[in-house]
């Protein structure tokens, strides 16, 4: 795991881990996580990851500040404002985030899918996205699973590639990876 600042002193220099959903590529890490620092986290989720935590090697979150996310609200974490997105996930209660702060707006999109149950919320979210998003970082597990992956036999071939499409390209790139 690479360093971060405050992360297992608890010195103040992190506000806050924000956690989008309770599957273990998302959560494993917190237990390295000072117990002084906040977690944000969906309700259902918490109690999911505390149920599971003894017999699925999962992390508890009892004894640690605790902000639970409503779809919606507004959090701050120190200068950060954060709104979470209930979203369609096969986890249950789980979350995009955006993340305020300095004038900049950061949107994460935690996994998320078009086709669940909650697939309304999907729908809903590509009608009124966050508007004037400065980044963007998202999630895209099964993107490329066709085989595409096979046109690069190695890391340099891939980098020449963007590098070929992306001086083509007017505007806005969008890669994923």
């Amino acid at each position: 795991m690479p360093p971060v600042a405050g992360l297992r002193c608890g010195s103040g220099d992190l506000f806050g881990v924000l956690i989008s959903h309770p599957h273990k590529d998302h959560v494993g890490l917190v237990e390295y996580a000072h117990p002084s620092i906040p977690i944000g986290i969906g309700s259902a989720a918490r109690q999911i990851l505390d149920r599971a935590a003894g017999w699925l090697d999962r992390p508890r979150l009892e004894g640690r500040p605790l902000v639970h996310w409503q779809s919606g609200v507004v959090t701050q974490f120190g200068p950060f404002r954060v709104t979470p997105y209930l979203v369609d996930h096969s986890a249950y209660d789980a979350y995009a985030l955006l993340i305020e702060a300095d004038g900049a707006r950061l949107f994460y999109s935690g996994d998320f899918r078009g086709h669940g149950r909650k697939r309304a919320l999907f729908d809903r979210f590509v009608a009124e996205p966050p508007r004037k998003i400065d980044v963007l970082l998202m999630e895209g597990t099964v993107i490329g699973r066709d085989g595409a992956s096979d046109s690069f036999p190695n890391e340099a071939s891939l980098e020449e590639a963007f590098v070929e499409r992306m001086q083509r390209a007017e505007g806005l790139s969008l890669a994923w990876t």
